[in-house]
């Protein structure tokens, strides 16, 4: 900043480039030295002056030059900013009604044109799908027990008989056995079957084997007292 020299008011109808030049020339500077004292290159100031600002950086770099400018002058920044937004939205219009600035054209979605090949593409990508998730249901099957599931009696329980019915449900297409002895499976899997008892305590095992080998054993605990 120039010491010793008060802040130029701006006349709102002269151009950025004019005021800097002016005060610039009435301080005995030349753009040379402006340059070297604000590292901005001279032949940007040049286009500052002389206005053109489309030649020069964004206006993020037009407004930094205009501050550092400026300052070197002792010249109000904020006034000459008010007046290079007002030149810019001039010259955008000027340049609008020239047909310099070109609009965007409106984007238009076309929709996918459904040919042969993209109908068997779709039914290839449809087979793949489902014969993947076939695979994994069928893998993650094959990594379960069969079911087996036992309503009554519960495990623990004291009885004074010695005849008990257990109820459940098991794997429809498995083989159950309650103490070794097959027990009929019904369509819906679900059974019912009677066991025999002894006095004292009965541990009764009841399996479910399915096609694959694959068990699920549960036991019930019953103690029977006459």
């Amino acid at each position: 900043m120039v010491a010793g020299f008060k802040k130029k008011r701006i006349n709102s109808f002269e151009r950025v480039g004019e005021i800097l030049r002016s005060k610039r020339e009435e301080l005995g500077f030349s753009l040379s030295e402006i340059a070297r004292s604000v590292k901005i290159r001279e032949e940007n100031l040049h286009l500052l002056e002389d206005g053109y600002y489309d030649k020069l950086p964004a206006d993020v770099y037009a407004r930094g030059f205009i501050k550092s400018y400026a300052d070197f002058l002792d010249i109000d920044y904020r006034k000459l900013l008010t007046v290079f937004k007002k030149e810019r939205g001039i010259q955008e219009n000027i340049d609008k009604d020239r047909g310099l600035i070109k609009r965007e054209p409106e984007r238009k979605v076309s929709m996918p044109i459904i040919t042969p090949r993209l109908i068997k593409v779709v039914i290839i990508v449809l087979i793949v799908t489902a014969a993947f998730f076939y695979l994994w249901y069928q893998m993650n099957n094959f990594s379960k027990n069969p079911e087996l599931t036992i309503f009554e009696p519960s495990n623990d329980v004291t009885l004074d008989t010695d005849i008990v019915v257990f109820k459940g449900v098991a794997e429809k297409d498995g083989e159950l056995m309650i103490n070794g002895q097959g027990v009929f499976i019904n369509s819906d899997g679900s059974f019912e079957e009677k066991v025999n008892l002894q006095e004292g305590l009965n541990t009764i095992g009841i399996v479910i084997r399915d096609r694959l080998g694959r068990e699920t054993e549960l036991t019930r605990k019953i103690l029977v007292r006459k």
